[in-house]
């Protein structure tokens, strides 16, 4: 499900853009502010794709007999030069966006240094991702609000990290752990066990879904014979309904569990639309394998994407406002566009060179 999964996780870094741009929508497109207020859901939907991946990765390390340090090294590699180079960048971000003001005022302003908002200390925490472990609430976007909010998930994936990397020195008895593991968040998370919030077994039933998602691919129980399809499409709208019915009925429509659990039966659901996807990338007409290349594209650097639009998105609204009116939809729209393509240079810079061969491999195909 290569292709699907990069058009997931582009379009979950989208719809996480949204959420942060919805007040700009509220008076400009009712349609797509609905939307937006719903775009912190986009989180579970990362937590579910990498659930399903790092199975993948985990068994491949078992089986290949590889040590278990050598699967949280790529992981280490994966997360935390880029974090820390967008780190690098956001400091200095809100200078380059004061030297541009100048330019057009003639007046520049000190803006606030960023490095004085932690002390040393906390810096140390907070640059290897550990400042999760100091919050006193569950609202984890708090321990890094001062830099940038949307960190707090990624010190919760490497935690997954860690602990997948911890099962696989047992060897034989990973899925087992990973078991053991599941069975304790669902406990917690039905009956708090009183750990600290910034802890991952808070957030492991959204990694337990995709990985179960992975498991019952590996286990071929899906094949791609018609009268399975059907079953699948059958057993899928049932999910779908029962999970969504569910959903609503929490009264809670921020719910992680249920819309990752809503997430990955869609997946399943649709997931033989990737031999469609693949034909079309490679034999499509060429505004299909524009629009299909973009979403991949999208995918592909929705990591830089999340890290930076937040703070990128202020850089780009500078630009646009010299063209469009504020108040206008037009403004979102080509603030949104012009972030992305101000991700993309981070993306090949920074990125791309921490992505495994295989990936990237996969990508030129």
């Amino acid at each position: 499900m290569v292709v699907l999964l990069e058009i997931a996780r582009g379009l979950a870094a989208l719809w996480v853009f949204l959420y942060h741009v919805q007040d700009n929508l509220r008076d400009t497109s009712l349609f797509l502010y609905s939307i937006a207020q719903y775009g912190n859901l986009g989180v579970p939907m990362f937590f579910v794709i990498s659930g399903f991946v790092i199975t993948y990765s985990a068994e491949s390390t078992l089986k290949k007999q590889q040590s278990p340090l050598f699967f949280l090294k790529k992981r280490f590699l994966r997360i935390y030069p880029v974090f820390w180079a967008s780190v690098l960048l956001v400091i200095l971000l809100p200078y380059t966006v004061e030297v541009l003001s100048m330019l057009k005022s003639g007046r520049y302003q000190e803006p606030v240094n960023l490095i004085y908002e932690y002390s040393l200390s906390e810096w140390a925490h907070f640059l290897m991702l550990t400042k999760v472990f100091f919050a006193n609430t569950a609202y984890l976007p708090a321990e890094f609000s001062q830099i940038n909010a949307v960190y707090w998930t990624i010190a919760i994936e490497f935690q997954f990290y860690l602990i997948v990397c911890l099962g696989l020195y047992f060897r034989r008895y990973y899925r087992h752990f990973i078991v053991l593991m599941s069975v304790l968040s669902f406990i917690n998370m039905l009956n708090p066990l009183g750990v600290n919030y910034g802890l991952f077994i808070h957030y492991w039933p959204s990694f337990c879904i995709g990985i179960a998602l992975a498991y019952v691919f590996k286990a071929r129980w899906i094949q791609g014979e018609i009268a399975v399809n059907k079953a699948r499409i059958g057993w899928g709208v049932l999910s779908l309904t029962c999970i969504l019915c569910i959903w609503l009925l929490t009264n809670d429509p921020s719910e992680y569990l249920w819309f990752a659990l809503l997430f990955a039966s869609l997946l399943w659901m649709i997931s033989p639309i990737e031999n469609v996807l693949v034909k079309l990338e490679h034999f499509g007409g060429k505004a299909a394998k524009f629009l299909l290349g973009a979403f991949v594209a999208l995918g592909a650097m929705s990591y830089s994407v999340y890290l930076l639009h937040g703070k990128l998105q202020f850089l780009s609204a500078l630009f646009v406002r010299q063209i469009v009116n504020e108040s206008s939809l037009a403004f979102v729209l080509l603030t949104i566009l012009l972030t992305l393509l101000l991700c993309y240079p981070f993306y090949l810079l920074v990125e791309r060179p921490f992505m495994s061969s295989s990936y990237k491999s996969v990508k030129n195909s």
